[in-house]
């Protein structure tokens, strides 16, 4: 019986939901999927975090991805070189867009041991 088979969420179901909230802009989505991950007691690893970057990115909230970039590297997670270069292109797009913010991500991201500055970097600035 489908009653008797509890399937409880794995990191991998909660990285596939948060691609999900990417694809769809949904910024709601993203703090759903943060908040249930909390509750189940599941840390998100750096493809859950660079998906709710791509999405914050999507939606013009470049100092929010920001903000979850640093969280991410506070919970000792090393971001790559995509998803710095999201967080750069959100500091950079739209009309919030903010050079100061944009430095400061190139100089974590110079500072990272994981990921350097690439040619998308360079494009971007």
């Amino acid at each position: 019986k489908t009653e008797d088979i509890c399937l409880q969420p794995t990191e991998v179901t909660y990285g596939s939901l948060m691609a999900a909230c990417e694809r769809v802009g949904s910024l709601e989505g993203v703090n759903i999927v943060f908040n249930k991950m909390r509750k189940a007691s599941i840390e998100p690893n750096e493809i859950v975090y660079g998906a709710a970057i791509s999405c914050l990115r999507k939606l013009g909230e470049g100092e929010n991805a920001l903000l979850l970039l640093r969280k991410m590297i506070r919970d000792k997670l090393e971001p790559n070189a995509a998803t710095y270069n999201t967080v750069l292109i959100a500091q950079t797009e739209g009309h919030k867009a903010d050079l100061q913010r944009a430095l400061l991500v190139y100089k974590l991201m110079k500072e990272s041991t994981n990921s350097k500055p690439n040619r998308q970097t360079y494009s971007i600035l």
